[in-house]
């Protein structure tokens, strides 16, 4: 045993779980040991044993301090427990541990954008050799020796118990639901080396978010590493074989879009399976990955030494690419769980949200409160996610008992338009959407700009989402005021699909610099300028015009959006000149959108004559987005 003190003192043994996000400091003036168990699981086992084992009068559990009975001094250490003691100096003058991190963990002086500077980062030794108890360092070979140093020599006992703990490890006596002898060499000793060296870019978590794999019963949540919300490296832990994980690993991380990857080529996988490792650079649109660095087998101690360099230079690596993504944060993770929220009127309803690229998987628990309060009903919900419709969020829908989930099919991300030209596009999906709704006689009731989802998968189209407050359409509303009304929402007192166009134009409310068409439609929305065509008829209108009069017996009745009909007829009033108005768009047109844009323009005005008006909108449809005054003829993308 390494470093045991003759003399009774004070045992604090911190459990590998109930160490995150401990404040150490508190710790420094009541701790002289620390104890890392590999057999006993819990602290209150470890609390049981102690009290007749070792001479202790106190010990850290997740509840805090236990105070522990002082047994016979001469109790002997039980032979079934392999007990590792380790002198906890955390008084910085007497350990080196924060000098070691904060030299180690710095970026590579090379860039690390392709597959061949990956792997030279992952051979780069490291810049300090590896800290490790003195008996440790004796067992060692000599040829792997020089990768370490004993704290004899070299005092960091908050690394070297990591180090130790690993290099002693066996899988065998390792391994349970919420342990792995993996852990001392990458999450425990990550979260060592990030604290000392006061980094916070890198972070890590453990994909409570997967459907299969390591998130089933019997296996854990599997590791990830990031850098700001870009995945950095994946791991992939199985009990099966190395090649049950990699093909998860491959499934996984090779559907994810080049919006997720940026300027770096690929992202880390690594695949772990009893006491073998392997890793690989997957990227974009490439069929196999790429090696790195061969498969591992950790009963060699040589390549333990190599594992644990290699999880050093995965933290370095993050670091070497953290420029390329400080700016990254309105990408979603594509593996994370969003924080849980409440609500209803006890706020007893709660709902969570998973990212499993390329799906969502929502839940609300205490579904039926959730229908008791007016948000909507199973039914309800039920057709609106399965519209399918471009510009809203389609998903399979299950209720058991008291959860509702749904499976949605695409991720989409939130992000700030700032530009009035990206504005267009958005409300052009996001009323392609609420058409579909209406035409099933439903409303949304909820649309905010929080509600308003970018796709990545899509071309970068729009989608609305939480269709969790759908109604009928016209009806009084039961449930409570939702967070986007206000008193002008509601048209004599229902909910109409009136109420939901206004709510759209409320999203265009905070932009400025719009042209005067915008403005209007803008106006129109806000005081519900369509409610004529859509609240009374209640149904899509008929529309049969043209922009010269002449030509109305050659148009052919085509069907517009019900939103879209008095912004057609303005048109028409717009057009009775039709040659002066066709020039001045014209030029709107070239002055706005460039050049690029005349030819289909040109093409589009030379099909109003002579041919029907559905043969005009089909042509002009390739030239979406020339002018908000074709809001109502630019067709789904």
């Amino acid at each position: 045993m390494d470093d045991v003190f003759p003399i009774p003192v004070r045992l604090v043994y911190v459990h590998p779980a109930e160490e995150r996000g401990r404040n150490v400091d508190d710790l420094r003036s009541k701790v002289a040991f620390r104890a890392v168990l590999f057999d006993i699981e819990d602290s209150a086992e470890l609390a049981s044993w102690l009290k007749t084992a070792l001479t202790v009068d106190a010990v850290l559990t997740s509840k805090g301090w236990m105070e522990i009975p002082m047994p016979d001094p001469a109790s002997p250490l039980p032979p079934a427990f392999e007990l590792h003691l380790r002198k906890a100096l955390f008084a910085d003058a007497c350990d080196n541990s924060k000098e070691w991190a904060r030299t180690v963990l710095r970026p590579f002086p090379f860039a690390v954008l392709g597959v061949a500077d990956l792997r030279r980062a992952l051979e780069e030794p490291l810049p300090l050799p590896l800290p490790v108890g003195p008996a440790t360092y004796a067992t060692l070979d000599p040829s792997c020796a020089t990768q370490f140093i004993p704290t004899s020599q070299y005092p960091a006992e908050r690394i070297s118990a990591c180090v130790t703990t690993f290099m002693n490890s066996r899988v065998a006596f390792c391994m349970s639901e919420n342990q792995s002898f993996w852990d001392s060499a990458f999450c425990n000793l990550w979260m060592e080396l990030l604290y000392l060296s006061e980094i916070t870019s890198v972070q890590l978590n453990r994909s409570v978010t997967e459907l299969s794999g390591a998130s089933t019963a019997d296996a854990r949540p599997d590791l990830l590493l990031w850098i700001s919300n870009r995945l950095c490296v994946k791991f992939e832990e199985k009990r099966a074989t190395l090649e049950e994980a990699f093909q998860d690993l491959t499934k996984k991380l090779g559907v994810l879009p080049p919006q997720y990857y940026g300027p770096v080529q690929w992202m880390l996988g690594v695949a772990l399976a009893g006491p073998e490792m392997a890793g690989w650079a997957v990227r974009h649109g490439q069929h196999a990955p790429d090696d790195l660095f061969g498969r591992l087998n950790m009963v060699s101690l040589g390549d333990k030494a190599t594992c644990l360099r290699l999880s050093v230079n995965f933290l370095r690596i993050a670091l070497t690419i953290s420029d390329f993504y400080s700016k990254m944060n309105s990408l979603p993770r594509p593996f994370n769980v969003l924080p849980p929220a409440s609500y209803g009127s006890l706020g007893q309803i709660a709902r969570t949200l998973r990212i499993v690229y390329p799906k969502v998987i929502k839940e609300v628990r205490s579904w039926s409160q959730h229908v008791a309060e007016g948000f909507t009903t199973t039914a309800l919900v039920t057709r609106a996610y399965g519209l399918g419709a471009v510009g809203l969020v389609s998903g399979d829908v299950k209720v058991r008992g008291e959860r509702y989930s749904v499976v949605i099919h695409s991720v989409g991300y939130e992000r700030i338009i700032s530009r009035k030209d990206d504005l267009w596009p958005a409300m052009q999906d996001v009323l392609h959407g609420l058409h579909a709704l209406h035409q099933a006689g439903l409303v949304h009731r909820d649309i905010r700009w929080k509600n308003v989802l970018q796709c990545p998968a899509s071309n970068e189209g729009w989608m609305l989402i939480d269709l969790e407050t759908v109604w009928k359409t016209d009806c009084k509303p039961s449930c409570c005021w939702l967070r986007a009304w206000d008193e002008n929402t509601l048209v004599d007192g229902l909910y109409t699909r009136s109420s939901d166009l206004y709510l759209v134009g409320r999203l265009m409310e905070s932009f400025s610099d719009l042209s005067p068409e915008a403005k209007e439609f803008r106006a129109r929305l806000l005081r519900h300028g369509f409610r004529r065509f859509i609240d009374v008829r209640g149904r899509k209108v008929l529309v049969a015009t043209s922009p010269n009069p002449q030509n109305v017996k050659n148009a052919q009745t085509v069907f517009m959006y019900p939103w879209d009909s008095d912004e057609f007829d303005a048109l028409t009033t717009l057009w009775e000149e039709e040659a002066s108005q066709l020039d001045v768009m014209e030029l709107e047109v070239h002055e706005h959108q460039g050049d690029d844009k005349i030819w289909n323009w040109k093409s589009w005005c030379s099909a109003l004559e002579g041919r029907n008006l559905g043969e005009a909108i089909a042509t002009g449809a390739q030239s979406h987005g020339i002018s908000w005054m074709l809001l109502h003829l630019t067709q789904s993308r």
